[in-house]
């Protein structure tokens, strides 16, 4: 089995979400806002399949919610890896339009399940 390399860098496209102001609670008759963000299936997805394209076998991956499309932005998830399960730390490191650049980090200290 190939070393693990709990430390990479992801770029993931994705869809700009266009808000109504009568979709977002205090927004009501406002105009329309574009939100940035990797949804948790996106970002769950993305890990999984970094992490199985460096060697690692992860065979499931969920993200606590999604990623905000701002720089320094940060979420959790949780990736399982033989029976175990591990804490991934994930930053936005920068924005280009529609792609949202992002680190992960995984501690190598196994954890509890997630319960999100």
């Amino acid at each position: 089995m190939a070393t693990w390399q709990p430390t990479r860098a992801v770029a993931l496209r994705i869809a700009t979400l266009a808000l109504a102001g009568g979709v977002a609670v205090g927004l009501a008759g406002c105009s329309t806002e574009s939100k940035v963000e990797v949804t948790k299936t996106n970002l769950a997805n993305t890990l999984k399949t970094q992490i199985n394209q460096n060697g690692t076998a992860a065979n499931q991956v969920k993200c606590k919610d999604a990623l905000d499309g701002k720089v320094g932005a940060t979420q959790v998830c949780a990736v399982k890896v033989n029976g175990q399960w591990y804490t991934a730390n994930i930053t936005a490191t920068s924005i280009d339009g529609k792609e949202v650049n992002f680190n992960y980090k995984v501690d190598p200290q196994p954890t509890t399940a997630p319960t999100y």
